[in-house]
């Protein structure tokens, strides 16, 4: 199950803290935007922006924000720490998505 999903499911608890994620994972799938296949001026604006949000430091905060702090509406945080492929990702932002 995707690792986000099991965070989910354990801040969903009434005692998280008695569950832990653990293992390596069993498979990496890939995400990615959509965007119109066609629209050049559109892919800019989303790669600009999103490379922005990443050396600016805004998108760790956005991270935080919503995968490591209280949420909205129950106030539970889901306590997942960023993947090392995630993190490594964004040190060199790339518009490709591996095989």
């Amino acid at each position: 199950m995707d690792d986000v999903l099991l965070f989910a499911m354990i801040s969903d608890r009434l005692d998280p803290k008695a569950f832990k994620v653990v293992g390596k994972f069993l498979t990496i799938e890939p995400l990615a935007m959509i965007l119109p296949k066609d629209d050049r001026e559109m892919k800019q604006i989303v790669d600009t922006e999103m490379k922005r949000l990443i050396f600016d430091g805004e998108a760790y905060k956005l991270y935080q924000h919503w995968f490591e702090q209280p949420i909205p509406p129950k106030g539970r945080s889901m306590s997942m720490p960023m993947s090392y492929l995630l993190r490594d990702f964004w040190r060199f932002p790339s518009d490709s998505v591996p095989d």
